[in-house]
């Protein structure tokens, strides 16, 4: 078994490996499994989640993984993402995931509210994120899990999840 600390999103999902989320698929039928395979899902709030992740647990990565759309017309609105400055954009930070500017500011508001609670601080004061744990099962076949952040509390191990 390999344990590893601090592996970014992008890295664990390129693992291949049976991992609970997918496993969950084979509930409905084979075929749900096979197609959740070989299709990686994607939304607005899985952005969002991830971005949260990352800004609470550890924030030093934030900006070199996010960045933040906020160009503006002259009339002050968000413009939209696409035209030559969208372009210009994507091109000056490829290989980031890109937030709007609702969405960093609510990665941000939900990362400062977890990190100044009392309760939350007892046990993200000192820890691990974004725990990898790899593995192999019956037959040597390959398996995956991660938690969110891993500590010890009152002298316990400790699994923390974080949700948004």
């Amino acid at each position: 078994m390999t344990i590893q600390s601090r592996v970014p999103r992008t890295e664990y999902d390129a693992v291949e490996a049976l991992n609970i989320t997918r496993l969950k698929y084979l509930l409905r039928s084979p075929q749900h499994y096979q197609y959740a395979l070989e299709h990686k899902r994607a939304s607005a709030v899985m952005t969002l989640g991830i971005a949260t992740h990352v800004a609470t647990l550890e924030p030093e990565r934030f900006t070199k993984e996010f960045a933040i759309w906020s160009r503006r017309s002259e009339a002050g609105n968000a413009c939209p993402r696409k035209g030559q400055w969208w372009d210009a954009f994507q091109l000056e930070h490829k290989g980031q995931t890109i937030l709007t500017e609702d969405e960093g500011a609510l990665s941000q508001q939900i990362a400062r509210a977890v990190r100044f609670d009392e309760t939350a601080n007892k046990y993200l004061a000192i820890g691990d994120p974004e725990v990898t744990f790899e593995w192999e099962i019956v037959g040597g076949r390959p398996a995956k899990g991660r938690v969110d952040w891993l500590t010890t509390h009152e002298g316990c191990p400790t699994i923390v999840g974080l949700k948004t």
